[in-house]
């Protein structure tokens, strides 16, 4: 078969959840198959940094640059497309695939995006699960799974489920390794890390506000916010700013897997009770590095974490401000969460992903 895919993101930006799941669902299909003949579409209008172009050395893929709106099967005789980022173009030539992440943008009022972006993304969900509907939908939980069913009625049959894997750089590193990665950012205490865009609607108000009550208890203990400015970044520097704990918060930006997993392995514990996500990444990113786990009771995160992280309600202040407390005190708890995390994290594989990818490609087989 001839299969297109939709990689636009990765030449996009930093990766974070969509482009992580892109770069290694197909580097681990590349590993697996060598049969069916597969071709990485990028939009012309999305490549800001052409370094970030995946290069795969075997026959049976091909780069190809494509212009909107996505015509190109027709020259290729493409047999299955895969919208990998929620997106498929409009012809019934080619067996649509999408994967969506989550439907946040569309079903969210506030805390997501801008409304220019919302209206876009309520736009193209309508046209991939209602009016042309897509032959089938990946979601990355059955949260989102759910979602997808409740607002938009798209049949559940038609839906399948792959989790996420985790890379093989996110293991537990050395104290060398660790110690290196926090001199490098000024981090010369103990500290929390939170992992992703720094975006409001990953409640990052919320954890500054429970942070205070912690500095309250102990003086030294740094939280570490890593990952790119976003919607709604300057409220979240604003309330930093307001609470007086600017020398006790650092924001470091977007981080390499290397450094990333040093500091994960490093820090207390990973800080990540989001008010909506397709999945998390960081969840058992952090468990995979022997890093305990903070994160939301509802969303996707229970459904990810088990009973291997501690739970909190996202949109209570003190219920956090307390369990930071609790992790920060007990040496035993982190210890036990660690261990359970690690545990947790072996369930998930990109070659397991790009297997059951396959097994999608593979309804169509013709």
């Amino acid at each position: 078969m001839n299969i297109g895919l939709d990689v636009s993101p990765i030449a996009e930006r930093n990766w974070t959840g969509v482009g992580n799941y892109i770069i290694n669902i197909v580097s681990n299909i590349s590993k697996i198959d060598k049969e069916n003949k597969y071709y990485l579409c990028y939009r012309f209008s999305h490549i800001k940094n052409k370094a970030k172009i995946l290069k795969i050395s075997q026959n049976n893929f091909r780069t190809k640059i494509i212009q909107e709106p996505l015509n190109f099967i027709f020259q290729l005789k493409i047999d299955i497309f895969h919208g990998m980022a929620d997106r498929m173009p409009w012809s019934y030539r080619a067996r649509n695939i999408v994967t969506i992440h989550d439907i946040g943008a569309a079903i969210l009022e506030d805390n997501y995006a801008s409304n220019h972006f919302k209206d876009m993304m309520k736009k193209r969900y309508e046209n991939i699960l209602q009016k042309k509907p897509a032959n089938i939908v990946i979601t990355v939980s059955e949260f989102t799974k759910k979602e997808i069913v409740k607002h938009y009625s798209y049949p559940e049959d038609k839906i399948r489920v792959i989790y996420h894997g985790i890379r093989n750089i996110f293991t537990p590193k050395s104290e060398d390794n660790i110690s290196l990665t926090k001199d490098k950012y000024g981090i010369n205490t103990d500290y929390f890390i939170y992992v992703g865009s720094i975006n409001i609607r990953k409640n990052i108000k919320r954890v500054i506000e429970a942070f205070k009550i912690l500095t309250e208890k102990n003086k030294t203990i740094t939280l570490v916010l890593a990952g790119d400015l976003s919607y709604g970044h300057e409220e979240i520097l604003e309330k930093i700013n307001k609470l007086n704990i600017g020398e006790r918060v650092k924001i470091i930006g977007y981080l390499k897997n290397e450094e990333l997993a040093s500091l994960y392995s490093g820090a207390m514990a990973l800080v990540f009770p989001s008010l909506y996500e397709g999945f998390g990444l960081p969840v058992i990113e952090a468990m995979a590095c022997g890093t305990p786990v903070l994160t939301s009771n509802i969303s996707s995160m229970p459904e990810i974490a088990g009973n291997a992280a501690c739970l909190v309600n996202p949109e209570d202040v003190s219920d956090i401000a307390g369990n930071l407390i609790n992790l920060a005190e007990d040496k035993n708890l982190r210890k036990a969460l660690s261990e359970k995390g690690w545990e947790r994290a072996k369930y998930f594989s990109w070659e397991k992903a790009a297997k059951d990818t396959l097994k999608v490609y593979s309804e169509f087989d013709y």
